[in-house]
């Protein structure tokens, strides 16, 4: 009795896995080489320098305000903004780098 349950246990497991092996799989997804990273980031670096140059021409506006608390939200606003646009250009320049470079 023992043997016909193991028997058939082993059975199974082969019939499942003859299925799994028959079942199509979907296709791998078609490699991104590194000139399309590098074209993306690009992309992307413009695009947010895009973003945020109207935050900057507003930013410059609220340096004039006269309230003082306008004036040093500017101030914080802008350097917000100049480091978001610093970590796109290296980011940008470090994967051209690495195009370039190997």
């Amino acid at each position: 009795m023992i043997l016909a349950l193991l028997a058939f246990a082993v059975g199974a497991g082969f019939g499942v896995l003859a299925l799994w092996l028959a079942t199509p799989k979907p296709a791998p997804a078609p490699a991104v080489g590194l000139v399309e990273i590098v074209a993306l980031v690009s992309r992307s670096s413009h695009d947010l320098r895009g973003a945020v140059s109207p935050a900057l021409l507003m930013v410059e506006r609220l340096e004039h305000h006269p309230d003082g608390d306008v004036r040093q939200a500017a101030t914080l606003i802008a350097e917000a903004l100049e480091r978001t646009a610093a970590i796109s250009r290296a980011t940008s320049a470090a994967v051209k780098q690495h195009l370039h470079g190997s």
